[in-house]
């Protein structure tokens, strides 16, 4: 794989994850393209999803749930239909399921965030989010079971407004 606009070439290669279990499909989020490709466990490509369709996603982060759905984290200048969240539950064609985070919208787009991004726990999944000192926490089924605060220091951009209180 390399950068470009060709046939495994890449924008913005992203984040990447292997399908839930029974599932051995290499999962690749292309943030430049907002497309998901699927490849099979021996890098044969399969296929490829945009959003598109009733409810399309913007990927960016993945986790495979035991489902064989997606916990997606959304990009941050999404304008789709789920613009107003951070984390969607999808299938691998990306069309959403549910919505959860509710996305403040009052945070400097062209700010370089960093660390962002879902994690496996084992038990779970974790989203981080810096900018606002959160590690919201997810199921095994991708239900939402809450936010942890953590002190991670002052990032503020120039200009950016007061982060939202804690819940």
């Amino acid at each position: 794989a390399r950068g470009g606009r060709g046939p495994g070439e890449y924008a913005r290669a992203q984040d990447f994850v292997v399908g839930p279990e029974g599932d051995c499909r290499i999962l690749l989020v292309d943030r430049g393209e907002a497309m998901l490709y699927h490849y099979g466990p021996d890098g044969t490509f399969l296929g490829k999803a945009s959003p598109a369709g009733t409810d399309p996603v913007s990927p960016y982060y993945l986790a495979a749930l035991p489902s064989g759905e997606l916990l997606v984290g959304t990009i941050l200048w999404d304008k789709s239909a789920w613009k107003d969240f951070r984390v969607v539950v999808c299938d691998t064609l990306l069309q959403a399921r549910r919505g959860m985070i509710p996305d403040p919208h009052n945070l400097d787009l062209n700010f370089a965030f960093s660390n962002v991004g879902i994690c496996d726990t084992g038990d779970g999944f974790q989203y981080i989010v810096p900018m606002e000192d959160y590690v919201h926490r997810f199921d095994r089924e991708g239900n939402d079971i809450g936010s942890v605060g953590v002190e991670l220091g002052a990032r503020a951009p120039p200009g950016a407004l007061p982060r939202p209180p804690r819940p």
